[in-house]
């Protein structure tokens, strides 16, 4: 199964104020996050990350939050996501945008556009593709006027979403005309 998130912000104590997230500590805060990810997320399933997961300066503690998280692991890069290359080794990959096609039951085919930040447009987005990012920390109103939605931990208690709860919040949005 694939799994879609962002903006977890581990060890940014000021992300509690900042986003007016309902944690006492950070302690608290990262305690949250791995059980919820945990809960939802099995080992072989797929988890796209899309940007700013670690914002303290010790990589060796950003690799334990990494090993305690269940799933092979995707990170598209976000603006607090520094000095990845000493702390990326759990991931799959790590990159800035991603693109990936998704094969429905029904032998349909939906493709995904990727990045930490949300887009205008993107490729497909007049042929249904749908754009996922974070970045916004709920602050962002969903727009049902476009096929884009913040994956971020914000607007999701704290969990990542998955395929299918994407495709839910997509389904309102399917009779959109987009113009090219």
């Amino acid at each position: 199964m694939k799994h879609f998130t962002s903006d977890h912000h581990f060890e940014h104590t000021n992300i509690i104020r900042l986003a007016e997230r309902p944690f006492e500590t950070i302690d608290e805060m990262h305690e949250t996050m791995i059980r919820n990810w945990n809960a939802r997320v099995l080992k072989g399933d797929e988890v796209y990350v899309l940007g700013d997961f670690y914002f303290g300066k010790r990589p060796e503690r950003a690799l334990e939050l990494l090993r305690m998280l269940n799933g092979q692991k995707f990170l598209l890069k976000g603006n607090h996501d520094r000095k990845t290359d000493k702390w990326s080794e759990p991931f799959v990959w790590v990159r800035d945008y991603h693109e990936m096609t998704v094969l429905e039951p029904d032998g349909t085919k939906q493709k995904i556009v990727m990045g930490h930040y949300p887009f205008l447009e993107w490729n497909k987005g007049h042929r249904g593709s749908w754009n996922l990012h974070g970045h916004c920390h709920r602050k962002v109103p969903l727009d049902p006027k476009y096929r884009r939605l913040d994956v971020g931990v914000d607007g999701h208690d704290y969990s990542p979403w998955s395929y299918d709860e994407v495709k839910a919040a997509m389904k309102s949005r399917d009779d959109i005309d987009y113009h090219h």
